[in-house]
């Protein structure tokens, strides 16, 4: 399989899970014939990241974080 990885700026906060905003996105998964599934999460979502995990990369001089999407914990609604 072919997982895709999500950038991801992350926002830590004491003693409460992580939340970030995805601003980039894989085309998504490959199936082993080949198919692509689509991705759930968007550009601009509002996420929950577990407390450990990720990768951390530098652009720039800021922070992204890289992400499956079967990592994060949830979407969180902007209502």
């Amino acid at each position: 399989y072919n997982n895709s990885i999500f950038v991801l700026m992350c926002i830590h906060a004491p003693r409460i899970l992580p939340l970030g905003v995805v601003v980039a996105v894989g085309p998504g998964l490959r199936t082993q014939d080949g198919k692509i599934v689509p991705t759930v999460v968007k550009n601009g979502d509002n996420v929950l990241l577990p407390e450990f995990g990720g990768n951390e990369i530098k652009i720039d001089n800021q922070s992204f974080f890289l992400y499956r999407e079967d990592d994060i914990l949830g979407v969180v609604s902007k209502d």
